[in-house]
């Protein structure tokens, strides 16, 4: 696929990452509601997203704009622009690290095997891709992964947040306990690799206070 015009950085890294939690969920929402422990709404407070202001790396923020609060299930809009300093790679890996610092038991790094993900630039994730901008005709993305160097604009993005589907009883349980401690701040690390060298490129913090 070639690349046209100017290219929407993080409109497609954020698409990227929500196409490919969303497959992992799709296809198994029955098993999802059967659950013996369901996983409750949350709503929590955005202090802050950001790059992690790296030198290495090749991906920057420039700006972004986001709502001051979100609730899951639900939807947060997402303007930015970014910088890309060095051609990126054709495919990548996502690593993601999660801790929690809850008030009165403190740091709490939570285990998450569903926060990697290998391989995502697949035709499966690409054609989510595709599909998004055909409802969208008046975006100058295209759907590569391996996006030149300079810096874009991308237009609000209206991105669906959903709960994670979890098969162990035990986790979901510790999710709720989380959302029920007002006050707990969660820290959130995404690094993006290359899938071909798993040499870094990007990175992103967020943080949220849960209400």
């Amino acid at each position: 696929m070639l690349l046209k015009g100017s290219i929407y950085i993080f409109t497609f890294a954020v698409f990227l990452i929500a196409g490919v939690h969303n497959l992992n969920t799709d296809n198994q929402n029955e098993l999802w509601k059967n659950s013996t422990v369901e996983i409750n709404p949350i709503k929590l407070k955005i202090a802050l997203i950001r790059d992690c202001r790296d030198r290495r790396d090749s991906l920057f923020l420039r700006r972004i704009s986001y709502p001051r609060s979100i609730q899951i299930p639900g939807s947060m809009e997402l303007n930015a622009s970014g910088i890309v300093r060095k051609q990126l790679p054709k495919d990548w890996n996502i690593e993601t690290e999660i801790t929690v610092d809850m008030p009165f038991l403190g740091l709490v790094k939570v285990p998450c095997e569903e926060c990697t993900f290998k391989n995502i630039c697949n035709e499966e994730i690409l054609e989510k891709c595709r599909q998004f901008l055909k409802q969208n005709p008046k975006s100058d993305l295209t759907c590569n992964c391996d996006l030149n160097r300079g810096a874009h604009q991308l237009p609000k993005l209206d991105i669906p947040l959903t709960l994670p589907n979890v098969k162990n009883p035990a986790r979901a349980q510790m999710i709720n306990n989380y959302s029920k401690n007002k006050g707990s701040v969660i820290k959130i690390e995404t690094i993006l690799k290359s899938a071909e060298d798993n040499k870094r490129f990007g990175c992103f913090n967020a943080i949220f206070v849960v209400q």
